[in-house]
């Protein structure tokens, strides 16, 4: 077994060398004189586990000796209930599917950045250094604010973790403080005075792609967000209304939108033979993709000049210029107006507000096509 007199006594060699302490832990020394703890154990499964789990001496003998047991005894208790990162993932992943409509980033994120590094250890022995050491190195691959949205996830794991009494004391609540703050960056959009062009331009290159037409002027039209409208469903259209129900918005509360005359227009040009208005060309029964519009706009010279998202942008700044009162403007777009207090007891949309408003934008969206 090793001791801090026989680790001080291994030098570096020309290539790097493994010791043993026993039951599974190594210290692989490399070159550099760099001196780095390695579990390698067969887990009840019968996989060969193999990770590094730290460096020597910030992580003393006897704290490797005690991340190895952890390990062991993680991967060896009753299958079903393990109390490894990657077993707890999985839990509150099931539960997180149940409460969000759109999960594909999130499970993409923790496959790709956390699991790898964490999966097999004891979800008690991951510490904040150990989280903020892997989301520095993602951070210098993508954005800041990916990487502070990643941040958030992990914490909401913990929470869970907790909750369900798999840890007894959080650790990762504070690892965001540890990045800087992303400066606000507004998404691409233009001002209402230059959709002519805008229009003049897109009508060209969706000559051939008249389902990314229809889904733009249905952006334009309701002023929904991307993933809302993407998944418009015809049974949701009722009289002159769409109904579009909590779970679809992002603020999760049902959203009322008023069909004015332009709105009708491209709903009648649908072809009726899908649950969803704008559905796959390649799969008839399932909306298209929510970056399909994004990607037309990027491949067909729009790149940094507007983003789907971008026409909410471009409606509340006409309806600012055309005096529409805040709470009604809005309301158009589906934010929450006032406190939480207020909203719990106001529950009014102003439908009818909002249908002469819209009326009025959508009036001018067709004058400039």
């Amino acid at each position: 077994m090793l001791t801090a007199l026989s680790i001080q006594k291994l030098v570096p060699r020309e290539k790097e060398y493994t010791v043993s302490d026993g039951g599974g832990l190594y210290l692989r020394v490399k070159p550099n004189g760099l001196k780095i703890w390695v579990v390698k154990v067969t887990v009840s499964t019968g996989k060969r586990l193999t990770k590094t789990i730290g460096n020597y001496p910030q992580l003393s003998v006897a704290a490797a000796r005690n991340i190895l047991n952890k390990i062991v005894e993680a991967n060896t208790k009753d299958a079903d209930h393990p109390d490894t990162f990657e077993a707890i993932y999985n839990d509150w992943f099931a539960f997180k599917k149940s409460q969000i409509k759109e999960t594909r980033h999130l499970e993409s994120a923790f496959k790709r950045v956390f699991l790898p590094k964490f999966g097999p250890l004891p979800f008690e022995m991951v510490t904040a250094p150990m989280v903020i050491e892997v989301l520095k190195d993602y951070c210098k691959k993508s954005k800041l604010e990916t990487v502070k949205k990643y941040a958030g996830w992990i914490k909401q794991l913990e929470i869970y973790a907790v909750n369900y009494g798999y840890i007894v004391i959080p650790k990762l609540q504070g690892i965001n403080k540890v990045f800087p703050s992303p400066k606000a960056i507004n998404r691409p959009s233009i001002p209402p005075e230059e959709l002519p062009a805008f229009f003049a331009k897109v009508k060209v290159e969706a000559a051939t792609s008249p389902l990314m037409l229809d889904a733009l002027l249905i952006g334009f039209y309701t002023l929904l967000r991307p993933g809302e409208y993407c998944r418009l469903r015809w049974d949701w259209i009722k009289d002159d209304v769409i109904y579009i129900p909590a779970e679809v918005m992002k603020m999760k509360r049902p959203h009322r939108v008023p069909i004015t005359p332009q709105l009708q227009a491209v709903l009648d040009r649908r072809l009726k033979i899908s649950d969803y208005v704008l559905f796959s060309p390649r799969v008839i029964n399932k909306p298209i993709k929510t970056d399909a519009v994004e990607k037309f706009l990027r491949e067909h010279g729009f790149r940094d000049i507007l983003v789907p998202h971008g026409i909410r942008a471009i409606g509340r700044t006409w309806m600012s210029e055309n005096k529409v009162p805040f709470a009604t403007a809005e309301l158009c777009l589906a934010h929450s107006v006032g406190s939480a207090t207020v909203q719990a007891y106001d529950r009014a949309d102003m439908l009818d507000e909002r249908k002469e408003v819209m009326a009025k934008w959508c009036a001018y969206v067709e004058s400039c096509l």
